[in-house]
């Protein structure tokens, strides 16, 4: 009873010769040569996978030495820029304090020789290099703050513009253009001074205008409206009342609603926490009139 293998038999078919023994017989071997053929396009197919993983690996590794470069990079750059800030004044005790912005910030014991240092510029320098300055700029100008203030301004953009180790020809060019501005506006403002020894020449205001007053109404602007429209509700019922034809009941009700409108206006401006001056000085700019002091 002959044996099977894979479903053939061991020594073939019906008419075959019996193969030498040991020897697998022809539809044995043609069976093993389609399983060698399948099994060596399954070891070149995993070749190419393999492959292209391979492939995947070295974009892998270019990509990240792409980024180690430009990380390197970027490192140059922090540590130029660290470099840079280090050799920059620092703005600590070592550095030279900045001067002053204006008059205002000028502590009172340095004040006369901060003006002598505007006032030494103005004569050697500005007048010096640009002569045609003297022609607009009028012997009072010291006695007016304004024209001291945007001189001071002149003097720093100059240091900027014409002295500085980084200075630029756009600076000196825009410096040029705020000094004729400025130039002209201290022309108006001495288009009424008096010539020098003519007559006495008004002295600036060492003290400025105090504006918290109105500007204290502000917050409690809408509390104030309705207060004051109360009482002039209020005034029209007791005119209402005073009339010769007013019958007497309904002189009542209009000095009632009248005493209503003045306790609702009192509930308003206690509400909001209205001072006596904070209200004398809403009514007098409401009705028109001129605070004491303001011009």
């Amino acid at each position: 009873m002959s044996g099977y293998l894979g479903g053939l038999p061991e020594e073939g078919g019906p008419g075959d010769r019996a193969p030498a023994p040991g020897v697998p017989s022809p539809s044995v071997a043609a069976q093993l040569g389609i399983d060698y053929a399948e099994l060596r396009a399954r070891v070149n197919e995993l070749g190419d996978q393999q492959q292209r993983v391979l492939d995947r690996q070295d974009e892998h590794d270019k990509d990240v030495q792409d980024l180690r470069a430009r990380i390197g990079a970027f490192g140059d750059s922090l540590n130029k820029i660290t470099e840079s800030l280090e050799r920059a004044p620092s703005g600590g005790q070592d550095s030279d304090p900045q001067p002053p912005s204006g008059w205002v910030h000028v502590p009172d014991a340095e004040r006369a020789a901060w003006l002598v240092e505007l006032q030494s510029w103005v004569r050697d320098v500005l007048f010096v290099q640009w002569p045609h300055t003297q022609r607009r700029l009028r012997w009072c100008w010291p006695l007016h703050m304004d024209i001291i203030s945007d001189l001071w301004t002149l003097y720093r953009g100059y240091t900027t513009g014409f002295e500085a180790e980084d200075r630029r020809f756009a600076d000196a060019e825009t410096w040029r253009r705020s000094m004729d501005y400025l130039l002209k506006q201290a022309e108006g403002f001495t288009r009424d001074c008096p010539k020098y020894g003519e007559k006495p020449h008004p002295l600036p205001d060492p003290v400025g205008r105090d504006d918290t007053a109105v500007g204290s109404l502000v917050p409690v602007m809408s509390e104030l409206v309705k207060a004051y429209d109360c009482l002039v509700e209020a005034l029209e019922h007791l005119k209402a009342a005073e009339a010769p034809d007013t019958s007497e009941e309904l002189r009542l009700e209009h000095r009632e609603s009248a005493q209503q409108l003045r306790r609702r206006s009192a509930e308003i401006t206690h509400a909001a926490g209205v001072t006596e001056e904070q209200w004398e000085l809403f009514v007098t700019l409401k009705e028109g009139n001129q605070p004491q002091g303001q011009e």
